[in-house]
């Protein structure tokens, strides 16, 4: 990926237990999601999808233990990174 910004949508949001993490790559790349909170703690286990050219779709679930509340989720594939928030019901 060329510079530092990666084009990642999630959604729905508000999160229940399940979302849809949307990435378009310009090349294969692994993908690592990352769920922290709004301070930078990592919050579960990181996340890992293959990732092909083009658009991919990847299924995030949330741990159903994670107290509702705003969050974190830090995508990186390569050396580019994308980071939504997402509030969790």
């Amino acid at each position: 990926m060329n510079g530092d910004k990666l084009a990642a949508i999630l959604y729905p949001n508000p999160i229940q237990s399940d979302a849809t993490l949307r990435v378009t790559l310009e090349s294969q790349e692994n993908v690592i999601a990352k769920i922290l909170s709004l301070n930078g703690q990592l919050i579960a286990e990181p996340m890992e999808f293959f990732g092909t050219p083009g658009m991919n779709e990847f299924a995030i679930q949330v741990p159903s233990n994670l107290n509702t509340g705003t969050y974190k989720l830090m995508v990186t594939a390569g050396n580019a990174t994308s980071i939504k928030t997402f509030f969790k019901k």
